[in-house]
């Protein structure tokens, strides 16, 4: 769908619902047509969305992310989300919050792993989220990159190096990249 649902809004970090409350609004996402998934191991809410798409794994996209640093965690995070979400596959798996080239670089074992990951099927595609102009500037010089979630809105909230008008000429650099 075009919309996705974000459920950091679900999670102990928020809302804190219980399993059985956070998988009835995804299901109500389900039932208004939403059926891309926005989540991340931080948030602590695989249980809830596992509920929720029971039986539906083939019809939802799911997104997830994770802070590894090393191949090490990059593995714990990918065995964790594929086990406690029971699928054999993740639609899109990305670090969280990569702020530039100088965290890209520090995140390359990590990197190097979920590209492998990707060439054996148990992801479709890796991507960085961010909060940094930067970050999404460094992405574009990372041909294994190939989702870009960046925070953008028009108030220009979040976003910690520049303005909603930087944000949307880096997006707009990447989109025609």
């Amino acid at each position: 769908s075009k919309l996705c649902f974000g459920s950091l809004t679900i999670s102990p970090l928020q809302s804190n619902l219980s399993v059985k409350e956070g998988a009835k609004v995804i299901e109500e996402a389900f039932n208004r047509g939403i059926n891309f998934i926005d989540t991340a191991e931080l948030y602590n809410n695989y249980n809830h969305i596992k509920e929720a798409i029971s039986g539906k794994r083939t019809k939802v996209v799911i997104s997830t992310k994770c802070y590894a640093y090393s191949r090490e965690g990059a593995e714990k995070s990918l065995r964790k989300a594929l086990n406690d979400l029971n699928t054999d596959y993740i639609d899109i798996f990305s670090l969280h919050e990569q702020e530039s080239h100088h965290t890209l670089r520090g995140h390359m074992e990590a990197i190097e792993y979920f590209v492998r990951a990707r060439e054996k099927g148990h992801i479709r595609a890796f991507g960085i989220s961010t909060h940094f102009v930067s970050g999404v500037y460094a992405s574009l010089d990372y041909d294994d990159i190939q989702i870009i979630h960046p925070i953008y809105n028009k108030a220009g909230l979040g976003i910690v190096d520049g303005t909603e008008k930087d944000m949307r000429k880096a997006i707009e650099m990447a989109y025609n990249a």
